[in-house]
């Protein structure tokens, strides 16, 4: 056995955040000397489970084990995630991890997303946010992940900004949250006398933040676009705009009352 192997992993798997659980097992694997190996470890984030498969095996021109990928499952989707060896850095030479860590997939499974850089085919380096498509699967049956560059123009700090306005604050050192954030943590958000209590993440699609209620309830949140298209808009439009508002509300409640029980 390589002990300098059995070093690289149990390091690696302990950075990915597995802990220390793995470290017997991955010794025991390299002593039995097999080509693969697949090792599983459950994980409980939030009061959450996740199931997850770590999938090991020989290099091609050599005997030293690598962790090639590994699977993450929770509820109804499973996620494979594939391990980088290579090393990033940015501008300002710090060091970036570039592979989806435990706590990483499970907040993508819970439905937020999470901010990675990423080598391209040309070998440039580039980031993007990466969460669940829960509507594609692959051949094998893993639900995909969807990307978004940087280019397509999301601003987490300016839709932070907008959320908190100037009557919330984060229970974070600003620069702590944003880094939270992109990795797809809830970060709490309150009023002065923390009366109110909200929990935020990043929504690079709709290029805004969800925000959520003490009891994770979802709230609409306008992005920076949003708003200023309404404060561009001149008073009769706005006042028209207000009545369209309140005739869908009145027809919704309409729609309600004859609403009868439909299984879906």
């Amino acid at each position: 056995m390589d002990t300098k192997n059995l070093d690289f992993l149990q390091k690696q798997t302990t950075y990915l955040g597995f802990g220390d659980s793995l470290h017997e097992k991955i010794k025991e694997q390299l002593q039995a000397g097999q080509p693969k190996f697949d090792l599983s470890h459950t994980g409980n984030f939030n009061g959450k489970e996740t199931e997850y498969t770590l999938h090991f095996a020989k290099g091609t021109t050599s005997d030293y084990y690598f962790l090639n990928s590994y699977d993450a499952k929770m509820g109804d989707h499973q996620i494979n995630i594939s391990i980088r060896s290579l090393k990033l850095e940015n501008g300002n030479g710090e060091k970036l991890n570039p592979n989806i860590t435990a706590k990483e997939s499970f907040n993508i499974l819970d439905g937020r997303s999470v901010y990675k850089a990423r080598i391209n085919k040309e070998n440039q380096p580039y980031n993007a946010w990466f969460s669940l498509d829960p509507n594609a699967k692959n051949a094998a049956g893993f639900t995909e992940l969807k990307s978004i560059h940087d280019n397509y123009g999301y601003d987490m700090a300016k839709e932070l900004a907008n959320v908190k306005g100037t009557e919330f604050q984060l229970a974070l050192p600003e620069k702590q949250a944003e880094q939270a954030l992109k990795k797809g943590n809830l970060v709490e958000m309150h009023n002065a006398d923390k009366s109110e209590k909200y929990f935020i993440a990043t929504d690079p699609y709709y290029k805004t933040m969800m925000v959520f209620d003490a009891e994770g309830k979802r709230q609409y949140v306008r992005n920076t676009a949003q708003l200023a298209q309404d404060q561009n808009r001149s008073v009769p439009e706005k006042q028209e705009a207000k009545q369209g508002e309140k005739a869908a509300a009145d027809g919704e409640k309409k729609a309600r009352k004859k609403k009868v029980s439909i299984k879906i």
